[in-house]
């Protein structure tokens, strides 16, 4: 489960990665504490994973799941303001167990590293 802004109205939504439905679920949030009901998005054969992330430098939220029984990846773009989000799959060679984001065009620190 992951959260994001999907259809740009600055509360928080859910996005739920459902492994024996091979779908991704998008509740959009209320701002009260509660959720809309769920719009299914298809996704690769168990997903088991889903993450938040502008895969296409749009400035919306786009999500990505790492699809364990088909072994790709899956990305669904978000073409709001409808909520309609186009998605398309990656092949993985050796299987899928989680996704994260990390951006490789972004500066060097220059005060050095602390871990």
């Amino acid at each position: 489960m992951t959260v994001g802004d999907f259809n740009g109205d600055g509360k928080s939504d859910l996005a739920v990665a459902n492994a024996n439905s091979s779908n991704v679920s998008v509740l959009l949030g209320t701002g009260t504490g509660s959720f809309s009901t769920a719009t299914n998005f298809t996704v690769g054969s168990s997903p088991r994973s889903v993450t938040v992330g502008d895969f296409n430098g749009d400035g919306k939220s786009d999500l990505a799941t790492a699809n364990g029984s088909s072994n790709n990846v899956s990305v669904i773009l978000n073409t709001t303001p409808k909520i309609t989000i186009a998605s398309g799959t990656n092949p993985v060679e050796g299987g899928t167990v989680g996704t994260f984001i990390i951006s490789l065009d972004t500066p060097a620190p220059t005060g050095g590293i602390v871990s």
